[in-house]
């Protein structure tokens, strides 16, 4: 009887102090994660990081943190890991299989994130779909198009697809061909032109604008008007000047032909 009780008090006292011992190393463990976590955000505020992609990496620390502390008390308790390993890494795997597609995407989010080849606010067109980015996240981006449609586009397909980005830089350059008749005196065609843009601040004066003779065509001679603006004036300017050419034309009895088709009969 005493030598079972000796055994008995024995295992009771190791056994008290195992679950002891880990639980002061799962409570330092939890110090230890917040103290990761307080570097870690201390790091990434310093950095240029989405902050989709802050909360990103601060949530996957801290996942792996608290999975390694869980098996590390397990482990020091006398629990098998092993098997409990195995499992989390089946899992992930048939996890991984069955959300292929939507990890293509996450990969892709994580991409744009970093490459920034765009930020909220921006005027883009991809896959032949234009519109201002609403929102990016790690699966989709959101834009919404000039006629008020809200379009969700995958991560995948914007990483696949070559992005045209409107607002990616301050200044835009307006382009457009006036036609003019081959009576027309170019020289004044030119001073013409050269007074619209000069009529307006849309317009900016460096670079200057490029004025000149582009083509030879079929039924007008085709002028070039190259002019700089305000990325965020550039729809405002280019209708101003499509507007005020036309009316500065017709004051100046410039003739805008229509295209024409000479039909010789043999008579």
């Amino acid at each position: 009887m005493n030598t079972w009780t000796t055994i008995l008090n024995a295992f009771s006292n190791e056994t008290f102090g195992s679950l002891l011992r880990a639980a002061a190393i799962f409570v330092i463990g939890l110090v230890a994660i917040k103290i990761i976590l307080a570097a870690t955000r201390h790091v990434l505020k310093r950095s240029t990081l989405d902050g989709v992609l802050y909360s990103f990496i601060i949530n996957c620390i801290k996942v792996v943190c608290v999975i390694v502390l869980v098996i590390t008390v397990l482990g020091y308790i006398g629990v098998p890991t092993s098997t409990f390993v195995t499992v989390i890494a089946a899992a992930g795997a048939a996890i991984a299989l069955a959300v292929q597609d939507s990890l293509s995407n996450f990969a892709a989010g994580i991409l744009i994130l970093i490459n920034k080849p765009f930020s909220q606010g921006d005027l883009i067109e991809c896959n032949g779909t234009s519109g201002k980015v609403q929102k990016i996240d790690l699966l989709y981006s959101t834009l919404k198009t000039f006629d008020n449609k809200i379009i969700s586009m995958p991560n995948s397909v914007i990483a696949g697809n070559t992005v045209t980005n409107y607002s990616g830089a301050d200044k835009r350059r307006i382009d457009i061909k006036a036609g003019v008749g081959y009576d027309s005196d170019i020289d004044h065609v030119k001073s013409v032109i050269k007074e619209v843009l000069d009529s307006s601040d849309y317009f900016d004066k460096e670079p200057a604008p490029i004025i000149g003779v582009a083509e030879l065509a079929d039924s007008s001679v085709n002028i070039d008007v190259m002019v700089w603006c305000d990325t965020s004036l550039y729809y405002d300017a280019k209708y101003y000047l499509l507007e005020n050419l036309k009316k500065a034309f017709d004051r100046e009895s410039i003739d805008i032909p229509y295209p024409q088709l000479v039909v010789h009969t043999g008579e």
